[in-house]
């Protein structure tokens, strides 16, 4: 996988990121909510609405926010935190990260049809190949 998009693509927020990360690992915010721990101890309801805000860009994303979501679904740290400074004004170059589902270098799909990680869509730049990130019109084909 390459490292920077293509010039002009725009990063998604951390919020966005964490959001496509954890809906491609089938994590509903609702489970999520009822999984997850908080100091102050909130009830689910309120550990729900937490989760909507960190995902809207609302909430702050701290060390500790990070290690305890990374306990449910899979996302690249490395990449969380450039696009946490990219959010917060610095100038650096996006990260290659599927516009589907959030995958990165070091945090491919794996594509159970053919039991390898996921390469780049050779007919869009911004999307990995696992079948799910395909448009529509391509669902149809296994690409390897």
């Amino acid at each position: 996988m390459p490292d920077p998009f293509p010039t002009g693509h725009k990063a998604p927020s951390p919020g966005t990121y964490l959001r496509l990360r954890r809906v491609a690992a089938g994590v509903s915010l609702e489970a999520l909510g009822l999984a997850t721990e908080t100091d102050p101890p909130r009830c689910a309801r309120e550990r729900v609405e937490w989760l909507r805000q960190i995902e809207a860009d609302v909430a702050v994303i701290g060390a500790d926010v990070v290690e305890a979501l990374q306990r449910f679904f899979s996302f690249d740290r490395h990449v969380l935190y450039i696009l946490v400074a990219i959010h917060a004004g610095a100038e650096l170059d996006t990260p290659a990260i599927c516009a589907s589902c959030g995958c990165s270098w070091s945090d491919a799909c794996v594509i159970q049809e053919i039991g390898r990680n996921c390469r780049w869509s050779a007919d869009d730049p911004t999307r990995c190949s696992a079948p799910a990130c395909r448009p529509a019109t391509e669902q149809g084909s296994v690409a390897a």
